[in-house]
C-alpha cells in the first residue's frame, strides 16, 4: 500500500515538474498554468469599458469559450499577439470569444489606436490597474486567460507564446469535452 502512495505522489511531483522544455511550443521565459481553476464568479465582477464608454463584464460571455487578454498598448508583446488572437478567433470562431483588455493608462484612444494599428479582428476594452489586480496581477503581460463553457477557468499564460500553443490549450479542453 505505501509503495502505491509513493508511486502516486512520484507521478504528481513529475507531472508538476513538465513545462518549458523544447517543443511545449512557448515563448522563451513565458510561464503558464494550464488546470481547472476557481469558478468565474471570481472573475464576475471584474469590468471594463467599451471605447465608446459602454459596461462589460467577464459574466456576460458565459456558455461560451472566452479567452481574455490583458495587454499594454504600447508593448511589443501585447502588439503580437495580436496576430496570433486574430488567427484563434477565425479558427474557433463558432465556439471562441477573444477579447482584449488594456492596463495601461492611455484609456479609450489608447484601446482604439491599439485596435487599428494592430488589425484587432475582436473587441479591445479599456481596463485599468485595478483590472490586472483583479486578474491576480500577472507578473509578465500580455497575460492570457481562458476559461471553459461551464465557467471554470482552465489556463492562464503569462509572457507570448506561438501560435501552437494556445491553439493546443483550445484543442485540449475539446479533448476533455468541457
Amino acid at each position: 500500500m505505501r509503495g502505491i502512495g509513493l508511486f502516486a505522489l512520484a507521478a504528481l511531483l513529475v507531472a508538476g515538474c513538465g513545462g518549458g522544455g523544447s517543443g511545449d511550443g512557448s515563448g522563451g521565459g513565458a510561464t503558464d498554468t494550464v488546470a481547472a481553476g476557481p469558478p468565474l464568479t471570481r472573475f464576475a465582477a471584474v469590468t471594463f469599458r467599451g471605447t465608446d464608454g459602454s459596461l462589460h463584464r467577464i459574466a456576460d460571455y458565459q456558455g461560451r469559450i472566452l479567452v481574455v487578454n490583458l495587454v499594454a498598448s504600447w508593448q511589443d508583446d501585447s502588439r503580437a499577439i495580436v496576430e496570433i488572437m486574430n488567427e484563434i478567433q477565425h479558427k474557433f470562431k463558432a465556439n471562441v470569444d477573444v477579447i482584449a483588455v488594456t492596463v495601461d493608462d492611455r484609456g479609450a484612444e489608447g484601446a482604439r489606436q491599439f485596435k487599428m494599428q494592430t488589425g484587432a479582428t475582436f473587441d479591445v476594452f479599456v481596463g485599468t490597474d485595478s483590472v490586472r489586480g483583479q486578474f491576480g496581477s500577472p507578473g509578465r503581460l500580455p497575460a492570457t486567460y481562458v476559461f471553459m463553457r461551464n465557467s471554470m477557468e482552465f489556463a492562464r499564460l503569462e509572457g507570448l507564446h506561438r501560435y501552437i500553443y494556445y491553439h493546443n490549450t483550445i484543442i485540449k479542453m475539446y479533448q476533455q469535452r468541457l
